[in-house]
Order: structure tokens, then sequence, then C-alpha cells
């Protein structure tokens, strides 16, 4: 025991020295162990957009002023013009293709989107419903006329889907191997689905719904779909858009349930706005008219 102390005695400084290494190493070790890097996740894009009755409380605003980038900052969550911008935002986003599956299409500011993804050699394709394809304001018959391959095949199923799929992986693929050619730009696919038609009535008088996002597995789900139906009906030259003509009676018939559905809206709007306003009378305070 003698030996031992004296031994410790004489070699203190190096055991002192040691410890403090071993202590230094453990700290290190700990400290590592606990800021372990965290695997990378990607950024998910995912937003619900809710239309319901006060989507339209900001509106007169939007369409007096028409500031811009009013809709963007507008204070209304629900505000049914800043949800169109979203929708048409990623329209314009597309780089390669945009596939359609819409029971009724006649918002003309979601056409006007498609035209220009159309001017940007963006590839389009459409599947609706065959008695609503040529109905009164259709924009899918404009699209087609346009040179955009539609399929609307007489069934006993109602096409009552509302999605569309902006650069599907599957299709972008599809599109590059047509082409021979390699990507300019990594895709980033997104679907846009709900319980919404892409009409006036829906956007602005309707309790909906859309979903967005850019999840990869829901991504691919509506790219397989799409693709199986518009194998199961077939080629859209075989079926062309003009085949679908309607008696003189029921284009008359039609046209004017349209326009009285827009007169009627319209004076609709009027009231449902002054109504809400009336009872909110702060939803629109934080904006001023440019110039004041």
């Amino acid at each position: 025991m003698n030996s031992l102390i004296e031994f410790l005695r004489q070699n203190s400084t190096m055991i002192q020295i040691a410890v403090v290494a071993v202590a230094t190493e453990a700290i290190w070790i700990g400290v590592r162990f606990r800021k372990k890097p965290i695997p990378e996740t990607k950024c998910r894009l995912d937003k619900i957009l809710i239309f319901n009755e006060l989507g339209d409380s900001c509106a007169l605003f939007h369409k007096r002023y028409k500031a811009p980038g009013s809709a963007r900052k507008c204070p209304n969550k629900y505000c049914s013009v800043a949800h169109m911008d979203t929708i048409v935002e990623h329209i314009d986003k597309a780089v390669y293709s945009i596939d359609i599956s819409i029971y009724t299409f006649s918002s003309l500011t979601i056409s006007e989107a498609f035209k220009r993804a159309l001017l940007r050699g963006v590839t389009l394709r459409i599947i609706s419903d065959n008695e609503m394809v040529s109905s009164a304001g259709s924009q899918v018959k404009v699209l087609a006329d346009l040179g955009v391959p539609v399929l609307a095949i007489e069934t006993t199923y109602m096409m009552h889907n509302k999605f569309c799929i902006i650069d599907g992986l599957e299709r972008v693929e599809e599109l590059r191997r047509q082409k021979n050619r390699k990507l300019e730009h990594t895709p980033c696919s997104i679907v846009i689905t709900g319980s919404i038609n892409w009409t006036r009535q829906a956007f602005h008088l309707n309790w909906e719904n859309i979903f967005i996002t850019d999840d990869e597995y829901v991504t691919a789900q509506y790219q397989m779909e799409f693709s199986r139906m518009w194998e199961f009906c077939g080629d859209p030259a075989k079926v062309p858009i003009y085949q679908y003509r309607k008696s003189f009676l029921r284009i008359i018939f039609d046209w004017s349930l349209y326009w009285f559905q827009r007169i009627f809206t319209w004076k609709l709007d009027d009231v449902h706005h002054e109504q809400l306003i009336l009872r909110d009378p702060k939803a629109c305070e934080e904006y001023q008219a440019p110039g004041e």
C-alpha cells in the first residue's frame, strides 16, 4: 500500500493529465452523440383551401381597387380570390405536363392559366364527363379547339373526378422518352384535388374544399389512375370533341340556363357581399385605396 501511495505521489502530474484526457474524450463523445445530424426531409407542400359563405366578404375591395397582390395579403383566410390565385399560381409553375380530370369546367380564370401553359409548351390532357364537356360555357371545348386532347366517352359511369396533376413523374418520363431528350428541370409533381368543380358558382357560392400536395405517393396514385382512365377511354383521335353535338333546342335551353344563372348569381353576389360586410365591417379595414 505504501509503495502505491508513493507511486501516485511521484506520478501525480501524469495521472492528472490522463484523467483530464479521458474526461475530455468522454465529453466529446457525449456531445457528438447528442448532436447527431437529423436526416434531412423534403419540405412538404400541403395546402387546404376552404370555400364557404365567408369567401366573398372581401370581394368588393378586390373588384373595386384591383390592387396588385391584394388577394395574397388578404386577412380573410377564406378569401375566394386568394384561393383562385393559389390554384393559378401552381398551374403557372407547370413545366412539362398537366393532366386534368374534371366533371365540369367553366372558369375563365383557370382556363386562361391553362392557355398560358400551352404557350409555354406544357402538354395538356383532359378527361371529362360526356354530358358536361359541351355544356354552355364549357372551357373544355375551348381548350379542345386549341388542340388539347380530350376524352369524354359515353359510359354508364359518371366521370365525377375533380383533380389535376402537374408534372406527374410517370407522365414526364413518358414525354421524355417520346421526345428522346434530357429533362432541363427536375419535375416537381403536384396534385390539386377536392370536392370543387371549376365553376363560378363553386368558387363563390358553394361550400367546397381543395387539397394541394406534392406528396410522392399521393401524386403517383393520382397519375396512375389518370393513365388507367386514359387507356380505358381509348384514342382521343377516334373520339373528337366535335362528335358531342346537341339538338338545337337543347343548345337554346343550355345557353338560356347559363345566362339566367349568371344574372341571378350576379344579383345574389351583391346582396351576399353587402350582408357580409354589414355583419363584419372590419373585414377590409386594413386596405387603403391606391393613392390614399
